[in-house]
């Protein structure tokens, strides 16, 4: 997976969660990579009109945070109000068995 930083200004990928996705259990998943500096807030949201999203985040200190709902929508959110240095992961998945579709991640401050 590409590694952007976020000093550069947001990140963004567009997906697709399909057949030939790695695989958790039943659930598809992909993952992406991105560096942040300590102290410095950010977000990370995922949208998907195709499927119920799951956001989990992984941190460079090993924390793992996740998020599936936001406000009831078809989005996950995820708030990190200080960074700690280093390589963050975005994994994208869903609860639904199989589900596919097109998604959006961003990383902004």
């Amino acid at each position: 997976a590409a590694r952007e930083a976020l000093e550069a200004g947001p990140s963004a990928w567009t997906g697709q969660l399909s057949g030939g996705d790695r695989m958790e259990g039943s659930r598809y998943f992909d993952t992406y990579a991105f560096e942040a500096v300590a102290g410095q807030p950010f977000t990370v949201e995922l949208v998907s009109d195709d499927f119920d999203p799951m956001l989990r985040l992984g941190t460079p200190g090993g924390r793992t945070v996740e998020n599936d709902d936001w406000g009831g929508t078809l989005s996950s959110r995820i708030l990190v109000p200080a960074a700690e240095t280093g390589t963050y992961t975005v994994h994208v998945t869903t609860y639904g068995e199989l589900a596919s579709g097109a998604y959006f991640v961003s990383v902004h401050r």
